[in-house]
């Protein structure tokens, strides 16, 4: 914790003292009970912002910066800088893009960091963005079609599935978007594009999830038991994708795993 004689001295004081305003007025006062938890998202963006003003040349100060000044107080219940960073126009719209992602998953921690996410209908976005990157999946296709080997790693892809992972390690969060958001539906349509290695891992921690956390009794009686054979549906094109690889046992015992 730094001093006040420290903090006097800092030629970046007025920044540091206004992202730390900012987050006393988040904290609520002392009561008898058990501190109160500072919302994920909320401690992430200052936590960004606050690393930033010692670091200027990464590029997100400027966009942190620019974010918490144009508002008087943060807003614990909103996914910061989510729409902007999402749908970027500018030069580094690649960087923007993939760091909000990585916030995205990074902030995913609890129930309530997922009714923040929820709120802003934050899974739909990414779906969306990612059902339509045509040319991603062209080029993905178009590279199988030339090597014999694997896919190269798509990092971005690969960052979005770990957000996909996050959620899926919470047992509200997996059973609405199953329920509301056709969860299992989605993820047939993507296993059945060109897959690497390292995606076929990554939808296999997914289903993983979905079988360990998800609320079975209401999805049975939701769906009359039709999830169970969706999913199996996307284990089946995972087996199939791996053919072949070094890590077709790894998944076959994983599979049985899910279902013994």
């Amino acid at each position: 914790m730094l001093t006040s004689r420290q903090l006097s001295d800092m030629q970046e004081k007025q920044h540091a003292l206004y992202i730390f305003n900012l987050l006393k007025n988040l904290l609520k006062p002392p009561t008898d009970g058990p501190p109160i938890r500072l919302p994920s998202f909320a401690s992430l963006i200052l936590s960004h912002a606050l690393r930033g003003v010692f670091y200027p040349s990464n590029f997100i100060f400027p966009r942190t910066s620019r974010f918490l000044l144009q508002r008087p107080e943060l807003d614990v219940t909103d996914v910061p800088m989510l729409y902007g960073m999402l749908y970027s126009n500018s030069d580094d719209w690649k960087k923007e893009r993939g760091w909000i992602i990585r916030f995205l998953s990074d902030g995913m921690m609890s129930t309530a960091d997922w009714k923040v996410l929820k709120r802003r209908h934050t899974w739909d976005l990414l779906a969306s963005l990612m059902q339509s990157s045509a040319r991603d999946q062209v080029l993905r296709r178009a590279v199988l079609e030339v090597r014999s080997s694997s896919l190269p790693t798509n990092t971005l892809f690969i960052v979005f599935l770990q957000v996909l992972a996050n959620l899926t390690c919470n047992a509200q969060a997996t059973t609405s978007l199953i329920l509301k958001s056709s969860l299992l539906s989605w993820i047939e349509m993507q296993v059945q594009l060109p897959q690497n290695t390292e995606d076929s891992l990554a939808w296999l921690k997914i289903l993983e999830n979905i079988i360990v956390t998800a609320n079975t009794s209401k999805l049975e009686r939701a769906t009359n038991g039709q999830w169970r054979d969706t999913l199996c549906r996307c284990l089946s094109l995972v087996l199939q994708k791996c053919r072949g690889t070094g890590i077709t046992s790894i998944v076959i015992l994983k599979a049985y795993s899910l279902f013994r």
